[in-house]
């Protein structure tokens, strides 16, 4: 025990020398995005402004913030407004270049899980894949010239754009005030270029937030953003449901298998083992691309255990046609949604209502 205990101390001391061996590196990292950022700034690198209003969706911090269900969250509001607009994404892990029209029903490795996921969801709307967003923009205004809108997805650090708008969002467990630039920690740039965001948005919050947490967690944003707009939401998890057959699966005495490719699947693990009588996790990396013996592991597995596989609905995307075509066991798969839910949807509302106002009134301008 005494051995356990030293190793123990021993490697909690190792980890935090190791950690501040990486902090002059930090620091470095830190000071060189702030320069790149100053650059674009002062016209030194060439700057893109949108003709359309547009709209960045982004975080400080890397891995799971919550990005892709505020975006669908803008969109179907935006839709319901009748606004006209696009999403454009860079279509992080795909294999193809350039720029793409993303198609209902088609591969994830071609366009990026997430923008396959927009499309699936919302399939009226025009979305695109790109790398250089200036490009992209222009020709997704060429194809539809009469647009009032682009949402830009994780485009935060795209310092070759420059929007009219912009939200970031940062994860009630991990924020971005506790945490450092790479390689130390997992921020893309310093704490201080939250000043750049119009709202900030802090994500899956537990679904009891006291008023003394929230003005903790505003007070600690606002030393580095300055006095910004701050919103709360969480996670809401939809019906579990089979893809193939659309038949829900009920909470009860159900053992599960949970197959998730994410950036952070703790949370959706403990939703689901509050929910069901037994649950395995099989994790892949986050944007993992299954094979078809990836997908016949999960199957057998399943069969062993006598349970059901649940994935996420961004791992689906990435089950592209021929591997859903060659499961063998369709009637074991189930498939979980997830959208923000408003801590305050009044305040939701009321951004979605100065989002909405600032389209129109910049097309108005740039009709006349």
């Amino acid at each position: 025990m005494r051995k356990l205990v030293y190793v123990y101390i021993f490697t909690k001391f190792a980890s935090v020398i190791f950690k501040y061996f990486l902090w002059p590196f930090s620091i470095l990292f830190g000071l060189l995005t702030e320069l790149r950022y100053a650059l674009y700034s002062i016209g030194f690198f060439k700057r893109y402004s949108p003709p359309v209003y547009s709209i960045v969706v982004g975080n400080i911090k890397a891995g799971g913030t919550g990005k892709t269900p505020m975006v669908l969250a803008l969109a179907k509001e935006l839709t319901k407004s009748k606004i006209s607009f696009a999403i454009l994404s860079r279509g992080y892990g795909r294999k193809s270049k350039g720029f793409k029209w993303v198609l209902n029903n088609n591969r994830a490795d071609l366009f990026g899980d997430e923008p396959l996921l927009f499309k699936n969801k919302l399939p009226h709307l025009p979305v695109a894949v790109c790398e250089n967003r200036a490009i992209a923009i222009q020709k997704i205004i060429e194809q539809y010239p009469n647009i009032q809108a682009i949402l830009l997805d994780d485009a935060f650090q795209h310092f070759a754009i420059k929007p009219h708008f912009t939200i970031v969002l940062s994860e009630f467990s991990k924020p971005f005030f506790k945490d450092h630039p790479f390689p130390m920690g997992m921020l893309r740039e310093n704490r201080n270029s939250s000043k750049r965001a119009d709202t900030i948005v802090v994500s899956k919050c537990p679904s009891k937030l006291t008023l003394s947490e929230k003005s903790k967690i505003q007070t600690d944003i606002w030393k580095y953003s300055g006095d910004k707009n701050i919103l709360f939401s969480k996670i809401k998890y939809n019906k579990i449901t089979n893809p193939f057959t659309n038949k829900e699966l009920i909470h009860n005495q159900t053992s599960i298998l949970l197959c998730t490719g994410i950036a952070n699947p703790k949370p959706l693990e403990l939703y689901l083992t509050n929910k069901f009588d037994a649950i395995q996790t099989l994790n892949y990396p986050d944007h993992y691309s299954f094979v078809k013996n990836d997908i016949e592991k999960i199957e057998q597995l399943a069969l062993t255990q006598n349970s059901m596989v649940v994935t996420t609905e961004k791992d689906w995307m990435r089950m592209n046609h021929e591997l859903k075509e060659s499961m063998r066991y369709k009637e074991k798969w189930f498939v979980i949604g997830i959208e923000n839910k408003w801590e305050n949807q009044q305040d939701f509302n009321k951004l979605m209502e100065h989002i909405t106002k600032s389209i129109l009134t910049f097309a108005n301008h740039e009709n006349k």
